[in-house]
């Protein structure tokens, strides 16, 4: 669990700079694949999240995520729905299809 937190912080720093770089393979090899799938979602479900907020903490209030049966269930409130653009839509179902769920916005 160490090691994939580890992995995420690096793929956080990495990511969020605008110059992009290859994440180390020696960095990623300690990863098991299901830990480095698990990795992988949790990174784009991060991405969506900020993506969605534009970088502004209050807007997390703003939207909920849960999950039923095989489906992630994205509500959010009237006044957000104007932050839900195609982009942020795009990310939502790239987090849905590496967490095998179809997705549905409320």
């Amino acid at each position: 669990m160490l090691k994939e937190y580890g992995w995420l912080k690096l793929f956080i720093i990495d990511r969020g700079m605008k110059e992009k770089k290859q994440i180390e393979k020696s960095i990623i090899n300690l990863l098991t694949e299901e830990q480095k799938v698990s990795s992988y979602a949790v990174g784009l479900g991060l991405r969506f999240i900020y993506i969605f907020c534009g970088g502004h903490p209050k807007n997390l209030e703003k939207i909920k995520l849960k999950i039923k049966k095989n489906k992630l269930i994205c509500k959010i409130k009237p006044e957000a729905k104007s932050l839900m653009d195609k982009e942020v839509e795009r990310r939502l179902k790239n987090f849905a299809n590496v967490s095998n769920l179809n997705y549905e916005i409320v």
